[in-house]
């Protein structure tokens, strides 16, 4: 019973501290600002971006820059 008690005393903090540390980091630091994509064919960029672009209208603000 003892063991149960340390045990419960010791996982309880590292629990709550974890589930905090997780909050902290998605406030803090797991933003997002927008899309980065990779293609070598222009095209399939373009057909994916218009696939999407309800939800990338409704949300995010885009800037293409093709090499």
């Amino acid at each position: 019973m003892k063991k149960i008690l340390i045990a419960l005393i010791i996982i309880v903090p590292i629990a709550i501290t974890g589930f905090l540390g997780y909050d902290f980091f998605k406030k803090n630091f797991a933003h997002v600002h927008g899309i980065i994509m990779y293609s070598d064919n222009k095209d399939e960029a373009d057909t994916i971006l218009e696939n999407n672009k309800k939800y990338i209208d409704k949300s995010l603000t885009v800037e293409g820059k093709y090499s």
